[in-house]
C-alpha cells in the first residue's frame, strides 16, 4: 500500500525528531530545512474523492481500542508492513492520521476545513504518540518539567492533573519539556526525556488559578474547551519551554485526588510497585511488537531500579496547587542527599 503526495517546505523537531510538513503549524518554530528529515507529515485535509489509502477493504479494526481512548485504531497488514488508522469520527465530523510501518511517514486527512485546528491537535498529541511507539521509543504518559539542569516527570492517566501540576511548576519558574508525553532515550548510565513543543494544554479552571485568565489563549480543538499557553516568548521569568533533552532524575505518580488531604503528599513506592505503575501509565502499547514489548519491559524495570519513583496524592481542589513546588522541591533535597 503506498501513497505519494508531494512533501512541503515547513520543518519542525519534537521528540528528537525532524519533521517535514506540508502545512505551517500555528504557534510553533520552524528548524533550518538543512536537517536530516526522519519523518514526513502529509496534512491532505478534505478530499474530493476518497484516496485508495482509505478504502476500508485494507482494514481491520480492534473495537476494544476505541473503549480504552475513544479513538478507532485500525490496522492494515500489507507487504512491507503493517499500517496504522487513527480514527476520531463522532457521527458528522472525522478526522484520520495513517502512520506507514516504521513510522517514517504520515497522512492526515479530515472531513471539512474548519476541522484543521483539531487535526494539528491529534497530531501533537495521539499521533506523533504512537509514531514514537513505531520507532521503537519508550513512552510513559507524563508532562515533564526542568529542574537545575535536569527532568522531572508527572505520570497519570486522562484527567488525572499532569498538565495542571506541570502547570503549578511552570508559574514557580521550572521550564516546560513536554506535556503529556514522555519520550524516553536511554544511555548507559540513565534515561534521556526528549523535548517536545512549546505549548502547554489546560482546562479553563486550571488556566483561572494558575495563569490568571483564559482571554486570548488559543483553544486546543474546536470540541475541547482546553486551552494552549504559549511556552515560546522571551523576557519572560514564567512559562518558559526548555528546547534540549535533560537526564531524568525523579517521577511523580498523581493518585486520586483526596478531599480530605489538606496539602499534597508524596508516598515512597516499592521497586514491584513501582514498576507495576510505570507500565500502567505507559503510552501506546497497543502499538507494541512483542519484541518491543520485552524492550519496554527491559527499559522500564531499568528506570524503577535507577530512577526514584514516588506517588503524589493532592487534594482535590485547586486552591492546593501552589504547595506543590515546595513538596517537589523538598523530596528532590532529598533525593540529591541520597545520591
Amino acid at each position: 500500500m503506498q501513497m505519494s503526495i508531494k512533501n512541503g517546505d515547513y520543518y519542525y523537531q519534537f521528540y528528537g525528531l525532524n519533521l517535514s510538513i506540508n502545512r505551517l503549524l500555528p504557534g510553533l518554530v520552524t528548524i533550518n530545512s538543512s536537517a536530516p528529515i526522519d519523518v514526513a507529515i502529509h496534512l491532505v485535509g478534505e478530499q474530493q474523492s476518497q484516496p485508495p489509502l482509505l478504502d476500508q477493504t485494507f482494514w481491520n479494526v480492534p473495537l476494544e481500542w476505541y473503549q480504552q481512548t475513544g479513538f478507532h485504531l485500525w490496522t492494515a497488514h500489507q507487504d512491507d508492513g503493517t499500517y496504522w488508522r487513527i480514527r476520531s469520527f463522532d457521527g458528522v465530523d472525522c478526522l484520520e492520521f495513517i502512520l506507514n510501518p516504521d513510522g517514517s511517514q504520515v497522512w492526515g486527512f479530515w472531513s471539512r476545513d474548519a476541522l484543521f485546528t483539531d487535526a494539528v491537535s491529534l497530531l501533537l498529541g495521539c499521533v506523533l504518540g504512537h509514531l514514537l511507539r513505531l520507532r521503537g521509543v519508550t513512552c510513559l504518559h507524563a508532562s515533564v518539567v526542568a529542574v537545575d539542569g535536569s527532568a522531572i516527570a508527572i505520570l497519570g492517566q486522562s484527567g488525572a492533573g499532569k498538565s495542571t501540576t506541570a502547570a503549578a511548576l511552570a508559574s514557580r519558574g521550572f521550564s516546560v519539556l513536554a506535556d503529556d508525553i514522555a519520550a524516553l532515550i536511554p544511555d548507559e548510565k540513565r534515561f534521556w526525556v526528549q523535548s517536545a513543543y512549546p505549548r502547554l494544554r489546560l482546562w479553563p479552571n486550571s488556566v483561572n488559578a494558575i495563569h490568571g485568565s483564559i482571554e486570548e489563549l488559543s483553544l486546543v480543538s474546536t470540541s475541547l474547551d482546553k486551552r494552549f499557553i504559549d511556552l515560546q516568548i522571551k523576557d519572560r521569568e514564567q512559562w518558559q519551554f526548555q528546547p534540549q533533552a535533560l537526564p531524568l532524575i525523579a517521577v511523580y505518580i498523581l493518585g486520586e485526588r483526596d478531599s480530605n488531604l489538606t496539602e499534597p503528599i508524596i508516598n515512597f513506592l516499592s521497586l514491584p510497585e513501582a514498576m507495576k505503575r510505570l507500565m500502567f501509565n505507559s503510552y501506546g502499547r497497543a502499538f507494541l511488537t512483542s519484541q518491543q514489548c520485552r524492550q519496554e519491559f527491559q527499559e522500564l524495570g531499568q528506570l524503577a531500579k535507577t530512577v526514584p519513583v514516588r506517588e503524589l496524592l493532592l487534594p482535590d481542589n485547586l486552591g492546593s496547587l501552589g504547595q506543590i513546588y515546595d513538596v517537589i522541591l523538598k523530596d528532590l533535597h532529598l533525593i540529591h542527599t541520597l545520591v
